[in-house]
């Protein structure tokens, strides 16, 4: 029995984003706001309702929102932030810069139980999990390069698989989406702001990092536990 009230749920698979920015307190409030309102979808979709022909310009076709802002899933749920200083050279001048960065780091993890998998055995679901997330930029051969995720399974069973499967490409493709379409687009239009406003210089770039290898061990409270 477990008697300290906590439970190990090891082995879920996402993906790891980290954006790069430069640390300025005018960026603060936009920033703020744009994660805090980054938890209520309907928001977020306003946002992509609002700036659809903008953030597709933005985007450059790599990715778009048409025809995917009203079955946009939630996948943002929380982040952190700390700050970093760097030194970085400028090929144009010829010469070395120091910068304090702010960098926001979020764990993207899909809602397995918002599909319908019950019957698919957790090491299973979260194996198709990971192989998904680490096959990153070339789902289209996905998941004919792994040809064992089938092995020994029931036709219920990999009807279940491709219903997983269908919801982690939208999953996917919906992280893209919120980290490019809604945060990084409002960072930039509030740089672009200051620009005009202020006469404030804007950043050469932002960076976003992406790390598809991402496990994440959760120990997770429990109602067994014994009250002290």
């Amino acid at each position: 029995m477990n008697s300290i009230g906590y439970a190990f749920n090891p082995s879920e698979h996402g993906i790891f984003v980290e954006i790069y920015l430069p640390k300025k307190a005018e960026f603060q409030g936009t920033l703020y706001q744009a994660l805090t309102e980054g938890f209520d979808i309907e928001k977020v979709r306003s946002h992509f309702q609002a700036k659809r022909e903008h953030i597709n310009a933005f985007l450059q076709g790599h990715y778009s929102c048409d025809g995917r802002i009203e079955t946009m899933q939630q996948v943002f749920y929380g982040y952190s932030m700390y700050e970093v200083d760097g030194v970085y050279f400028d090929p144009k001048n010829r010469k070395a810069f120091e910068e304090r960065n702010q960098v926001i780091r979020v764990m993207f993890k899909p809602d397995l139980d918002a599909v319908n998998i019950g019957r698919l055995p957790v090491e299973r679901a979260q194996t198709v999990t990971k192989l998904f997330v680490r096959h990153a930029g070339k789902t289209e051969s996905f998941p004919g390069d792994h040809p064992q995720i089938y092995l020994n399974v029931s036709d219920e069973e990999k009807a279940l698989i491709s219903s997983l499967l269908v919801y982690l490409e939208a999953w996917k493709y919906d992280v893209a989406l919120f980290v490019l379409g809604y945060i990084v687009f409002e960072i930039c239009e509030r740089i672009q702001e200051l620009d005009i406003m202020k006469g404030k210089g804007a950043e050469e770039e932002i960076l976003v990092t992406s790390f598809w290898n991402l496990t994440v061990n959760r120990i997770v409270r429990t109602s067994s536990g014994l009250s002290l």
